[in-house]
Parts: C-alpha cells; sequence; structure tokens
C-alpha cells in the first residue's frame, strides 16, 4: 500500500449511478494517455505541450489507480468485485517531481525531466489497466465494453490500443 492508500478520504458518498455514468470519464481519461503518447519526434513546441498532456493523464490514471479518492474522486476499486493493489513503481518515483513540475510553479524542482520514464510510465499503466479491466464487478463490464467501444469509433481513436473487457 503506498502512502496515499493510508491516509484517509475526504469524498462523499457515491452511488452506483454515479458510478455508472461515470464509467465514460474514466475511459475518457484512459483514451487521453494513449494518445498523448510520443511515438514519434515532434517538433518544439507542440512537443511540449505533447509532454505535458501525457504527464498531466498519467498523473490522473496513477491517482484513479492508487491514490486515495478526494471529495468527488474515482477509484479504481470502486468498479473492481475486490480491493487490488496496482504497481506503479516508476510512477511513484517520479510523482512528487511530476506534480511539482505539472501542476505548480515553484522553485523546488528537484528532478529535471528529460522525458526518459515516459516508456516505463505507459508500461506500467497499460497492465495496471489491463489487470482492472480484468477485475470489473460484473455490474461495471457491460458498460466499459460499451464506453470503450464507442470511444474507439471516435475520429482519432480508432487505431488506439484501449484494451478489451
Amino acid at each position: 500500500m503506498t502512502k496515499k492508500q493510508t491516509k484517509k478520504s475526504k469524498r462523499e458518498n457515491v452511488t452506483e449511478a454515479d458510478l455508472l455514468d461515470a464509467v465514460r470519464h474514466v475511459v475518457y481519461e484512459y483514451s487521453n494517455l494513449v494518445s498523448a503518447q510520443m511515438p514519434r519526434v515532434v517538433e518544439p513546441p507542440i512537443n511540449t505541450h505533447l509532454q505535458d498532456a501525457f504527464l498531466l493523464s498519467c498523473r490522473k490514471m496513477a491517482d484513479f489507480f492508487t491514490g486515495t479518492p478526494q471529495k468527488h474522486d474515482l477509484n479504481a476499486n470502486d468498479y473492481t468485485e475486490k480491493s487490488q493493489m496496482y504497481r506503479l513503481p516508476t510512477w511513484e518515483k517520479w510523482a512528487e517531481a511530476i506534480d511539482k513540475q505539472l501542476a505548480h510553479i515553484t522553485w523546488k524542482r528537484d528532478k529535471s525531466w528529460d522525458g526518459s520514464a515516459n516508456k516505463p510510465f505507459m508500461a506500467e499503466l497499460r497492465a495496471a489497466w489491463k489487470l482492472f479491466l480484468s477485475k470489473l464487478d460484473s455490474k461495471y463490464r457491460d458498460r466499459f465494453r460499451d464506453e470503450i467501444s464507442k470511444k474507439k469509433q471516435g475520429p482519432g481513436f480508432e487505431r488506439l490500443d484501449l484494451g478489451s473487457v
């Protein structure tokens, strides 16, 4: 269990209807993560914009898998039959530094970002997503399948690997 998982949640009560409705948001965020990967060299400043979008998506999905939900946040375990641990060791090494670089203008940026952890981040999050989809509670499985299918029919998402339920 990570430090974030041991904190008490300040989340409001969430209903099954809320969770079902929010499946589309989970699939949307994972789709954005997959689409923000940088598989080829992109010229500045677009490369910087894509990098920030990718890292922000990594942060959102890492929080979804390992974070303690706040107020209206979702957590992967909201959708699984049993509580599941997700291993994101590379992300855990970088999480604080990425938070400083993405979400704060600070004088204390103790790690320089060179993009070398992009592939490990993506590998960890893909593995977590695959595990997550395999552990879905039956009451959410069809909704995830439908939302993934809908997303893959949207322009620009047709060829992305969004997993399968």
